[in-house]
C-alpha cells in the first residue's frame, strides 16, 4: 500500500468513527421527532421560579416536566401546555421543550402549529 492509500484509509476511518460516536451519544438538546426516549430530559431547563406564559389562552402559568411522558405540563391543571412563552427570553417553546421561535402557523380557527421544516436542530 503506498502512502496515498493510507492516508484515505486512516480519513475514511476517522469518519466513520466520528459518525459512529455522534449516533451513539447525542446532544441531548437535540430533541428527534421520531424518538419517544422517556429518559431525555426536554432541550430546555425549565426553572421552578419562573411564569410562563401560555400561548393558547395568555395566561400566566407554572409549568413542570411530566415523570412519565416528558411533556412540559401545567402544575395547576396537570395538563400538557401546548405551547408557552419564557418571558425572560421571549422564546417560545412547544410541550416537548423544543424552541419553535418563527415555526408557529396559526390556524383560521386560532390554533397553532409547528412548521417542523423550520427547526433548526442545534
Amino acid at each position: 500500500m503506498n502512502q496515498r492509500s493510507i492516508g484515505i484509509a486512516v480519513i475514511i476511518i476517522a469518519a466513520l468513527a466520528a459518525c459512529y460516536e455522534n449516533n451513539n451519544n447525542p446532544k441531548p438538546y437535540i430533541t428527534r421527532t421520531d424518538s419517544n426516549s422517556l429518559t431525555d430530559p426536554p432541550p430546555i431547563n425549565i426553572r421552578s421560579d419562573n411564569t410562563y406564559v401560555d400561548l393558547t389562552t395568555g395566561i400566566q402559568v407554572k409549568v413542570r416536566v411530566d415523570s412519565i411522558s416528558r411533556d412540559i405540563i401545567d402544575e395547576t391543571t396537570n395538563q400538557p401546555v401546548m405551547f408557552f412563552i419564557d418571558p425572560s427570553t421571549s422564546d417560545t417553546f412547544d410541550r416537548k421543550g423544543r424552541r419553535v421561535n418563527n415555526a408557529l402557523i396559526r390556524g383560521n380557527d386560532n390554533s397553532w402549529t409547528v412548521d417542523e421544516s423550520k427547526l433548526k436542530l442545534k
